[in-house]
């Protein structure tokens, strides 16, 4: 990597770089914020929302406190004509099964109703069965673990305040249209006071880190292609200025790579074939003199 050859380049095109982070910057504030203009002057306020939850625990019971005895005492009562002896108190394991009931009247849409009657803020009132993890065991106890989920810590407090107000409100009503009797009715005594909300969601700076730096490479790679575009003109430009010299091909003979393979090779110079040349007779030899004597 040749980071001197990068800084030259950015430095070359510090224009493109330079509004491709304004850019990067306002995309990612945007991607984070928006602009509300309910008010006379418009602010940014974030898209997303914190998310802050508070607790508080209901303990289901009766009056008397039959939880703290270690045996229920026996009672009297007539029932019909006939007397007859019964618990004091009911079972405290019986307060643990309508402990999930409770829980479902406690977010039914009376309750709810009653919460929203009360105007802002708004949250979330959720409630469910309390368990005892203690040890790693999942025991039921009649108790009801109530939340308040809002987007602030004060909403989600103060939903949960407003959704043990209306649930104690609702199940008191149901319980006197029922004429039931104040010595045989569940109570339902507020444990622990809504606590200080906590954080729960927090917002996440995922998204706009992504989009700067998404847009912040763009400007990168458009600085390197416009370096490259320039450069391929210049060596044009550079080609069609250079003067063109005509050079002979016997001065450039002796710079030629001799090459066997690609010298031509010499034609043939055809070789006449010998005229046919009527061979001259052999002369006859003479025929030697005969010598003849003669006798006188």
């Amino acid at each position: 990597m040749d980071l001197a050859l990068y800084s030259r380049v950015l430095r070359r095109h510090k224009v493109v770089i330079v509004l491709g982070l304004a850019l990067a910057v306002l995309l990612g504030l945007f991607s984070y914020y928006r602009v509300d203009s309910d008010g006379t002057v418009p602010r940014l306020v974030p898209r997303k929302a914190e998310l802050w939850q508070s607790q508080g625990n209901v303990f289901l019971t009766e009056s008397g406190f039959p939880a703290g005895r270690r045996t229920i005492p026996l009672v009297t009562r007539q029932i019909g004509r006939e007397t007859v002896t019964v618990p004091k108190y009911n079972e405290p394991g019986r307060y643990t099964a309508l402990a999930a009931l409770y829980a479902r009247l406690a977010t039914s849409d009376e309750v709810q109703r009653r919460i929203q009657q009360k105007g802002p803020p708004y949250g979330a009132f959720l409630a469910f069965p309390a368990v005892d993890t203690t040890g790693g065991n999942t025991n039921p106890l009649p108790m009801i673990s109530v939340f308040g989920q809002a987007d602030s810590a004060g909403a989600a407090q103060l939903t949960v305040s407003r959704g043990l107000e209306a649930f104690f409100s609702y199940v008191a009503e149901q319980q006197n249209e029922a004429s039931i009797p104040k010595s045989q009715r569940v109570q339902l005594t507020l444990l622990n006071a809504p606590k200080p909300a906590f954080l729960l969601d927090p917002r996440k700076k995922t998204l706009p880190i992504v989009v700067f730096l998404g847009v912040l490479m763009a400007a990168i790679t458009l600085a390197f292609i416009l370096e490259n575009a320039a450069q391929s003109r210049a060596a044009a430009e550079a080609v069609r200025e250079a003067p063109v010299e005509v050079v002979a091909a016997a001065e450039l003979e002796p710079h030629r790579e001799r090459r066997p393979e690609l010298e031509p090779k010499p034609e043939p110079v055809p070789v006449p074939e010998p005229a046919l040349v009527a061979e001259p007779e052999p002369e006859s030899e003479p025929e030697p003199a005969v010598r003849v004597r003669r006798w006188a």
